[in-house]
């Protein structure tokens, strides 16, 4: 079953012969002999053939460079509506004011409130006394603890041969 969920996405991206089952690959050998996914195949095949005969109906009569020229060689002009210098400045603070308010409302969040908020609760500072170190396998670890007993080092990485 978790086979079929998996050609059936293939499915989507086959060529015809694939979808037909005489292609000889792993997608049409499962195909041809599943029963759940072979009718899916022919009527996906089913609909491609139909909508390529719809689409052979519709070619169009001319070539673009013909159309185009009938187009252009027609005798009445298009007319230009001319805008007016207010429906411009309209246009322009339309298409402005939404970028201001938003860099305005971004400038807020990032620089709005100076202040930092005060925390009520007491810091208290324990140095560890233990440290654990989990690394994945075929990770080298080292560590080395110095003189000052609040300073320890540690590398997690390929181990180094010197």
């Amino acid at each position: 079953m978790t086979e079929c969920t998996i050609v059936r996405e293939e499915m989507l991206d086959a060529a015809p012969d694939e979808l037909a089952g005489v292609a000889p690959t792993r997608l049409a050998t499962h195909l041809r002999d599943c029963p759940r996914c072979g009718p899916i195949a022919r009527m996906i095949l089913a609909e491609e053939a139909r909508l390529g005969s719809a689409l052979a109906l519709m070619q169009p009569r001319r070539s673009p460079g013909a159309a185009a020229s009938e187009i252009l060689a027609a005798e009445e002009p298009v007319p230009v509506i001319a805008e007016t210098r207010r429906e411009r400045i309209g246009r322009l603070a339309a298409s402005v004011f939404p970028l201001a308010a938003a860099a305005a409302l971004a400038a807020y969040v990032v620089y709005g409130n100076p202040e930092p908020v005060p925390y009520a609760g007491d810091f208290v500072e324990t140095p560890a006394t233990m440290i654990r170190i989990t690394a994945t396998p075929g990770t080298g670890t080292i560590v080395l603890n110095t003189t000052d007993p609040e300073i320890t080092f540690a590398w997690i990485g390929k181990e180094i041969v010197p």
